[in-house]
This record gives structure tokens, C-alpha cells and sequence, in this order.
């Protein structure tokens, strides 16, 4: 009997596995250069195919409602779905994604050779491989991480949700970050325009054409590596520190006890403290545009 009970727990297993394979559910769609997903909370897996066609596998009968049309395959919460959900997804990789969760969803995106538009809340967390493009609007803790990130972004963060982006060229970048939120990028940046309020926390490599950023309070914002122009304003406590600059031009302004530090060169600036605000530069070798200092806003040129 010793010998008997090994062979009938792992003949029981291998039925319980044939079983759970016999209950996902396969569904195949020709034609679809887009996906969009609605709005739910749900554990989703999307795989590089080796074809251009669309396959979405469910764990479970009856979970989704799948809907083709006009080259773009809609995905719904069945109604009597159970949560959290969990499907995998295989896609070719110019597939464009319109994808919107929250709770506790966990997504993962390999390298996509298309642009992503994602919506996540309320402690979602996306992990993408890699993109050429992303529209992202965030809130209440959500995170989300990118491996590589080439072309456009624009990005709009709330509620303490975070982002960051390992490597990549990003060309034109539009940052929205309020209410203590978090962005680091290691990636180029080639011109970002960056507004940020409400203890938001921005860590920045390098920027080379363009930079402009409006701070409106609490914010702490960190730049490695800055050249060609910037135009850069800090109220109400608000820091900018930049390690590395090369700039032509500098446009500063601080007002209130808002902050900024430059240290490397700049070739022409111009600067306005007011309030009990500070502007601090390493060097100018070019023209002083416009030095103001009103109140007990400080102006200092460190090596002039």
C-alpha cells in the first residue's frame, strides 16, 4: 500500500492540472490593431505572438465580454465576473493599447513597437518592458515602471502614484504632478514642460533642448544633466537643484521662500527673486539680461 499511495497523489494531481487547462477558455480575433480594456480590477499577462493575430486566454467561463469592431477589440467585466479577474492576452507588437484598471491590479506589457495609453488607480501597478509612446493619467498609489521608453510621453499624476522610466529618448514630455507624488527618469529628455504642486518629488537625468517648469509649492525637483534653455519659476517652497548645466539661456524667477541652485555654466540669464525666495547660479559668460531683487529676494553668481 506505501508503494500504491505516491502513484494515486500524483495520478490525482495530474487530473487536477488537465482540469484547470481544460477550463481556460480561448478566444482568437483577426483584424484588431487596437485594444481596449475598460475600466476593472484585474490580473492581466499580455505575450508577444508570433502572427497578427489577437488571442486572449480566461481563466474561467464567462468572466469577459470580448467585442470586435472597427479594428479595435473592446474588453468588459462580464457582469457576473469574480474579482479579482485574471487573463492573459497575446498580441503583435504594433498593437496600440487603451488600457484603464484599478484595486489591486497587477499588468505586465513586454516591448511594444506602438504607443500606450493607460488609466490606473487606486494601488494598480503596471510594468511595461518597453513602448513608443504613453498617455498616462494616475492616481491613489498607483505605480508604474518602464524599462524602456522611446517618443512622446504625457503623463498626469495625483494621490501619492508614482512613475518611473529606466532608460530610453523621450522627445516632447508634458508632466503634470500634484498632491506628493513621485517621478524618476532615467532616460534623455529632449524638451519637457513640468507642473507640479503639492510635495510632488521629480528626479530628472538629463534634459538637452528644453526645459520649463512651473512650481507652486512643497516641490522637490532634482535634474542631473541640463543644457540648451530653461525657463524655470519656484513659489511657496518649492526647489529646483540642477548638478549639471550648459545652458544658453536662463529664465529664473522665485517668489515666497521658493529656491533654485544651478551649478555648472549658463550663457545668458535672466533672473527675479521676490519675496524671501533665492536664485543661486555657478557661473554666466555671457549677458545678464535681468537681475531683480525685491524685498529680501537674493540673487548670487557664484564664480561671476
Amino acid at each position: 500500500m506505501k508503494y500504491i499511495l505516491p502513484f494515486l497523489v500524483v495520478w490525482i494531481l495530474n487530473i487536477h492540472l488537465i482540469q484547470a487547462e481544460t477550463n481556460n477558455n480561448t478566444f482568437k480575433f483577426d483584424g484588431i490593431s487596437g485594444i481596449k480594456l475598460e475600466q476593472m480590477e484585474a490580473n492581466i499577462q499580455f505575450i508577444l505572438g508570433s502572427s497578427d493575430q489577437v488571442i486572449v486566454v480566461t481563466e474561467g467561463e464567462n468572466i469577459l465580454t470580448l467585442t470586435s469592431q472597427d479594428g479595435t477589440l473592446t474588453i468588459n467585466k462580464a457582469s457576473n465576473s469574480r474579482m479579482p479577474l485574471q487573463f492573459r492576452i497575446v498580441i503583435p507588437s504594433n498593437c496600440k493599447l487603451d488600457i484603464n484598471v484599478n484595486g489591486k491590479s497587477h499588468i505586465f506589457i513586454p516591448s511594444m513597437s506602438a504607443s500606450l495609453r493607460i488609466s490606473a488607480n487606486d494601488l494598480a501597478q503596471v510594468t511595461i518592458n518597453g513602448c513608443t509612446g504613453l498617455i498616462l493619467t494616475q492616481a491613489s498609489f498607483a505605480k508604474t515602471q518602464i524599462a524602456q521608453l522611446n517618443g512622446n510621453m504625457s503623463v498626469t499624476l495625483s494621490d501619492q502614484s508614482e512613475l518611473g522610466v529606466q532608460g530610453g529618448f523621450i522627445e516632447t514630455t508634458l508632466i503634470t504632478a500634484t498632491d506628493s507624488t513621485h517621478v524618476s527618469l532615467a532616460a534623455s529628455i529632449q524638451s519637457l514642460k513640468l507642473t507640479t504642486k503639492g510635495s510632488a518629488t521629480i528626479q530628472l537625468h538629463t534634459i538637452t533642448d528644453t526645459f520649463t517648469w512651473i512650481g507652486r509649492g512643497n516641490e522637490k525637483i532634482y535634474v542631473k544633466n541640463l543644457s540648451g534653455v530653461a525657463d524655470v519659476t519656484a513659489n511657496y517652497d518649492s526647489r529646483l537643484t540642477v548638478d549639471k548645466a550648459n545652458l544658453d539661456t536662463l529664465l529664473a524667477a522665485t517668489s515666497s521662500t521658493g529656491k533654485i541652485k544651478i551649478s555648472g555654466t549658463i550663457k545668458n540669464a535672466a533672473m527675479s527673486a521676490r519675496g524671501a525666495s533665492e536664485i543661486v547660479v555657478d557661473k554666466v559668460t555671457g549677458k545678464i539680461l535681468r537681475k531683480n531683487q525685491s524685498n529680501r529676494g537674493i540673487i548670487k553668481i557664484l564664480n561671476p
